[in-house]
């Protein structure tokens, strides 16, 4: 279902960012037989030079208002769209010098999920080795249970602070593996 409502479309210009128009429409859907968007109850502002010229019309179409197939991409969160759609929509807003970094962030992580298990492996293997001298099998799975999710928060967290503090996304995605992989290594090495 193409359909937009309350839309609102600047048009810039790309030397000094000027706004020189904007539209508003009441509803805007997609008519895929002439390949264009049709517009009602439109509102058209165009400043020129010490003025701004208003136009109202009942019914406008635009072809290239919005790529239809990045339609059903907007209506998604980045968790749930595929690797395709996250390159394209994130390849969409850094063409029109939007903010990418959280569609780049979840196109990442989905490498680095897979990966996380085989991390939480290597978290695993001290506590499998280890001498059962150290404690029991109960104690032994509640500190795995509990790294388990200290691992799971700070994978999130370390998501969005990377995102608050505009760090590269494959930095933000992979810098919990990298403590949990480091945290893993010296356990084993401690265990020899």
């Amino acid at each position: 279902d193409r359909h937009l409502r309350g839309l609102r479309s600047w048009t810039v210009t790309p030397d000094s960012g000027r706004v020189v128009e904007n539209l508003s429409a009441a509803r805007a859907w997609y008519d895929a037989g002439t390949d264009e968007w049709v517009l009602e109850q439109v509102v058209e502002s165009r400043w020129q030079d010490d003025r701004v010229v208003v136009s109202r019309h009942a019914r406008q179409r635009l072809p290239n208002l919005l790529d239809p197939q990045l339609f059903r991409v907007l209506s998604l969160k980045p968790e749930y769209m595929s690797v395709r759609d996250l390159s394209r929509y994130a390849r969409y807003l850094r063409d029109n010098h939007l903010d990418d970094s959280r569609y780049r962030l979840a196109f990442w992580t989905r490498f680095t999920t897979p990966l996380s298990s085989l991390v939480m492996l290597m978290v695993a293997m001290p506590f499998v080795f280890s001498s059962r001298r150290s404690g029991g099998f109960g104690q032994q799975l509640f500190v795995g249970i509990v790294i388990g999710v200290v691992f799971f928060l700070l994978n999130r967290m370390l998501n969005h602070v990377g995102l608050v503090y505009h760090l590269p996304p494959l930095l933000a995605a992979t810098l919990p593996l990298l403590m949990f992989a480091t945290l893993a290594v010296w356990g084993l090495r401690r265990i020899r």
